[in-house]
């Protein structure tokens, strides 16, 4: 399970890339999402991919929405191996300027999802499963954005806590943090001329002398979701192209 799997143009999707690289390796996959076209969008790619999976439209930062999200998977998932917590958002502002009702906002799509999600995904989890959750860099090296980073750092605590609490029944918790992706988010609302220059901008973070995109991300988290990783958990794994090394100021998109 997907939450936050929606694909979405022209760049894709963390979320989406996580999905196609779950169902390219054999898992049937709960495409999460309160878009129902980009939860549909990411389904088809499976689709055409020979991957198996299902749409489920749903608001995962509410009570009533995570319990209904676990409720539409019905009897073709009586068991969760893999839950995946991908949702999120941002508004902006430093501490000084952030409008208070964002701020809540933020913090109940980026952080009570997680918790929501994974608290209701418990009871359908055996021993071997794993939960990974997605955060940012912008977790450790902040920018402009208090809320988001703030609930980025949360996400990782929040991690370490459920990897505590699950350990003794097997089931295992870890965080990816990505660094500065090229998605979707990256471009919204930008002329050509700003995207080729954030392109080149996320181009020079990395060490390694080119930028990540969500594929990347895909790939760290299906390897902690995998049996490949059956020793790790409580872990947070940067994956940024070596960007930290060169600290750099973050850019103000959300990776």
């Amino acid at each position: 399970m997907v939450v936050g799997g929606g694909w979405r143009e022209p760049e894709g999707s963390i979320g989406g890339a996580v999905c196609r690289e779950l169902a390219a390796r054999g898992a049937y996959v709960a495409v999460v999402d309160i878009d129902g076209e980009a939860a549909q969008a990411t389904a088809d790619f499976i689709a055409t991919e020979a991957g198996k999976s299902v749409v489920i439209a749903g608001d995962a930062a509410t009570p009533d929405g995570a319990a209904s999200v676990i409720d539409q998977l019905g009897g073709g998932f009586q068991r969760i191996d893999i839950l995946v917590n991908n949702i999120g958002a941002s508004t902006p502002g430093g501490v000084s300027e952030v409008d208070v009702d964002g701020w809540d906002r933020v913090m109940a799509l980026n952080v009570r999802s997680v918790m929501l999600m994974t608290r209701c995904a418990l009871p359908r989890m055996e021993r071997g499963a794993s939960i990974v959750n997605v955060s940012s860099i912008a977790a450790w090296r902040p920018g402009t954005t208090a809320a988001y980073c703030t609930s980025k750092a949360a996400i990782e605590g929040l991690t370490r806590s459920i990897a505590h609490n699950c350990g003794r029944s097997g089931i295992r918790a870890n965080c990816v943090r990505p660094g500065e992706v090229l998605t979707w988010r990256t471009f919204a609302g930008m002329s050509d001329e700003q995207a080729e220059s954030a392109r080149a901008t996320v181009h020079g973070r990395s060490v390694l002398g080119w930028p990540g995109d969500c594929w990347d991300i895909a790939r760290a988290v299906a390897f902690l979701a995998s049996d490949d990783a059956r020793w790790i958990t409580g872990e947070i794994l940067t994956v940024d192209g070596g960007a930290a090394l060169k600290r750099a100021e973050i850019w103000p998109s959300e990776a």
